[in-house]
């Protein structure tokens, strides 16, 4: 018996003794970008806190750990619904694809840039399916809707909507700045139009309706700031299309609450402080394929849990 304690009180003192080393593991998981790893070690010693707290922040960062604290005593609840469905703009391939990059997505599935493109698979042993609809807006899906040909999911199905960073790249300031429209008002109206259609789509399938938050804004390499002309670059600076993000998902969230939608929002370890995306994650629009593991754990974590 007395061996059997001592061989614990060893083992923990080991433990509390290599603590840090744990915790560099955990660092380079979160440099790396595996946010996925890196939450789940930290699950396993976040009991150090009481002792540790401080220390632990200073190695990971004060958002890093509330984030992976916030998620780490979550016990899963029975799975209870058929399949997830994907669709949206680039982001929705980028953030949910299983491609080990984005070329090898580009090569492999994606024909045209306009196509219309299915991607399936299993992610942890449920039914997951990407249906990219190339570059198409909020405003796009508010104003026409959902054409139930490109997919049909059934009841009890999820689909997760992915709209909103081109209109807040390319649109919400030329309304502002051309058309002298306010804001507030051009948000509203957005997120007002396209939780209509969601709405009006999941009446018809009997499907639970996700939306997903705006991706931080980034400044692509390629572009300079106001070249207009290339289809891909900003219309507005960095620091307006911060604001416009942070409104346009923060009307998203009240809206969504108000019709009782789940809304997904996983890229706070992908965002700076200041609001922009972390460029190590990032080609100047996207959260790179690599990175995306975490999102689509985090995701089945949301569905599961309802949190």
């Amino acid at each position: 018996m007395w061996r059997f304690l001592a061989v614990i009180l060893l083992t923990k003192a080991f433990a509390n003794e290599n603590w840090i080393e744990q915790i560099e593991k955990i660092k380079s998981y979160q440099v790396s970008g595996d946010y996925y790893h890196a939450e789940k070690f930290f699950s396993q010693i976040i009991d150090l806190l009481d002792v540790h707290g401080d220390e632990i922040r200073a190695i990971l960062g004060d958002r890093c750990v509330e984030e992976y604290a916030k998620h780490a005593s979550i016990v899963p609840k029975e799975w209870k619904y058929n399949k997830i469905y994907i669709t949206g703009d680039s982001h929705s391939a980028f953030c949910y694809t299983t491609a080990n990059s984005w070329r090898d997505f580009l090569d492999n599935k994606y024909e045209a840039i306009h196509s219309y493109h299915t991607e399936d698979h299993k992610i942890q042993n449920i039914d997951w399916q990407v249906h990219l609809l190339g570059p198409r807006t909020m405003h796009r899906v508010g104003r026409d809707g959902f054409c139930q040909d490109r997919f049909n999911p059934s009841f009890a199905d999820v689909v997760v909507f992915v709209f909103g960073e081109i209109d807040v790249r390319k649109h919400i300031g030329r309304q502002i700045y051309l058309q002298k429209r306010d804001l507030e008002e051009i948000v509203e109206i957005l997120a007002k139009s396209y939780i209509k259609s969601i709405l009006d789509f999941a009446s018809q399938t009997g499907s639970i309706p996700v939306i997903a938050a705006v991706v931080p804004p980034n400044k692509p390499y390629y572009c300079l700031e106001g070249n207009s002309g290339d289809p891909f670059c900003p219309t507005v600076p960095l620091e307006e299309r911060v604001v416009y993000t942070k409104k346009l998902n923060a009307c998203l969230e009240k809206m969504a609450k108000e019709n009782h939608i789940l809304f997904f929002h996983p890229f706070t370890l992908f965002t700076n402080e200041d609001g922009t995306m972390n460029n190590q994650y990032s080609d100047g629009i996207h959260i790179l394929v690599e990175y995306n593991l975490y999102i689509r754990n985090r995701l089945v974590a949301f569905l599961t849990n309802d949190t």
